[in-house]
């Protein structure tokens, strides 16, 4: 199914690629300046001090990027609060910015082991409260999961887990894993849907290219809570699953069950 987010046409001229190293020449020291003011914030103080600043400076960033986020729609389904498993789709690597600068409350999530170990930027990851999961070995990733159940029991803090595990590779969303689901169930919180929906013609995975673009922004209706069966799981899996292939204008393909895994 055709649709104005897909990013099917990827080819970049000449003056796109130039374009693309305006974009990186003006961003590069943006993300300087942030580091520089928020790093040390971070040993002074905890992430809910300064998150309000962060989410002005990611919009400002995002803008700095290209991006322009025309729309933010179902804010109405977000009870102030209340701990949610925030389960976006995974584009490309200004998502991050895009959860923070647009999700209204004190927001937590989940990144890959390795970019904690680059310079700089994994300090950042963990000046905004990122957790750390190793995707490799399944015990350590089991811990993780751990950590933000106990997130969202103890701290009452909603976290972002996207449920593909990885960013797209073709603008087609991806088997989920059942991690999400089952953290849900264990801490006994909602799934809040949320679909960026315009990421993947702006840049996409293996690609340093940036275009720019617009992006809109929707949260669907919390979801469940689970139970701790593989049904109830998987029935409210299938229908985050449902909600985002219509957002996004995609028809499902025979792909791996979501909450098998």
């Amino acid at each position: 199914m055709a649709n104005q987010y897909s990013g099917d046409d990827n080819r970049f001229t000449f003056w796109q690629t130039v374009h693309t190293v305006v974009i990186y020449m003006r961003c590069v020291p943006l993300l300087v300046v942030i580091f520089i003011i928020f790093i040390p914030l971070s040993f002074l103080f905890k992430k809910p001090v300064y998150d309000e600043w962060l989410r002005k400076a990611s919009r400002f960033f995002l803008r700095a990027a290209g991006v322009r986020v025309r729309s933010v729609s179902g804010l109405e389904n977000i009870r102030k609060g209340e701990p949610y498993v925030l389960a976006p789709n995974h584009v490309n690597f200004l998502d991050p910015f895009i959860y923070q600068g647009y999700f209204p409350y004190y927001l937590r999530g989940l990144e890959k082991k390795e970019n904690f170990k680059i310079p700089i930027w994994g300090r950042w990851m963990r000046a905004v409260g990122q957790i750390e999961i190793d995707r490799e070995n399944p015990k350590r990733a089991a811990e993780s999961m751990k950590e933000v159940t106990r997130i969202l029991r103890e701290e009452r803090t909603s976290v972002m887990v996207a449920p593909e595990g990885t960013r797209t590779p073709d603008g087609r969303l991806q088997p989920f894993k059942r991690g999400p689901f089952k953290t849900a169930a264990e801490a006994g919180v909602r799934i809040l849907p949320m679909c960026c929906k315009g990421l993947f013609a702006i840049n996409r995975k293996g690609d340093w290219r940036v275009k720019p673009g617009f992006v809109d922004i929707v949260y669907g209706e919390p979801l469940g809570p689970p139970d701790d069966s593989h049904e109830s799981q998987k029935t409210v899996s299938n229908e985050l699953r449902k909600w985002m292939l219509e957002q996004l204008g995609q028809d499902d393909e025979p792909l791996k069950d979501a909450a098998s895994r």
